[in-house]
């Protein structure tokens, strides 16, 4: 639930140019929620740039938001910038005393999916049931996952990107640093260390989705929130 804090409004500029364009030029850019929470405003978004098309589309099964820009082929320069603006505040959640907050049963189930990188059977649910053994509440199992999490990966600054984020990949090479071989094209990076919380959880039962919240005056920082249960 929100603590009561004050509304931060934020202004994020994202710039794509092209390099080297080819034929007809597509380029999707990440926005922020979709849809307004008690924690998160949309303040509207705008463009600019040489794109023949421009507009915001929204993925269907989870709602993420995207920019989508396209050019003509024969542009020599392709160029967007999207600049989006919006209101956060802080919030709190006492988990030693549980709320009496609903969500969707549509909602819970669409969350407890697997998706082909982030699968919840094989070595991702035992290695989450390996890591939650002998703890016996929802918190506590939570808690070792992220300790577990803490004590046995790291972010391998060598790796170039985000990774792939496969979490099974990265389980069976036993590969938890960030380094990968260049066939798998980093198994592990940014999107591995955010993808392994969420696998496992989900692999307990947990429906678990990400968020995204703006931090400082100028960063970004990403994690994971519940949908509707246990926390994380």
């Amino acid at each position: 639930m929100s603590d009561g804090t004050r509304w931060r409004a934020f202004e994020v500029v994202t710039r794509a140019e092209i390099v080297t364009p080819t034929g007809t030029v597509r380029a999707w850019l990440p926005l922020p929620l979709t849809a307004d929470t008690d924690y998160f405003k949309s303040l509207g978004q705008t463009w600019t740039g040489n794109a023949k098309v421009g507009r915001v589309v929204r993925e269907d099964k989870y709602g993420a938001g995207v920019f989508f820009a396209e050019w003509e082929a024969g542009e020599a320069t392709p160029v967007v910038e999207v600049t989006v603006r919006f209101a956060t505040r802080d919030r709190a959640v006492d988990f030693t005393r549980p709320s009496d907050a609903r969500e969707d049963k549509r909602v819970l189930a669409r969350y407890l999916e697997p998706t082909r990188l982030m699968p919840t059977d094989g070595i991702v649910q035992k290695t989450a049931r390996e890591i939650t053994k002998g703890q016996k509440s929802d918190l506590d199992k939570s808690r070792a996952l992220y300790e577990w999490i803490v004590e046995n990966t790291f972010r391998d600054p060598k790796v170039r990107g985000c990774g792939v984020g496969d979490i099974r990949a990265m389980l069976e090479s036993g590969n938890l640093s960030g380094s990968a071989p260049t066939s798998t094209r980093s198994t592990w990076g940014w999107r591995g260390r955010w993808a392994f919380p969420r696998g496992t959880c989900t692999a307990c039962g947990w429906p678990t989705r990400p968020s995204s919240r703006a931090s400082g005056k100028s960063g970004r920082s990403r994690g994971l929130s519940t949908a509707g249960r246990s926390p994380i």
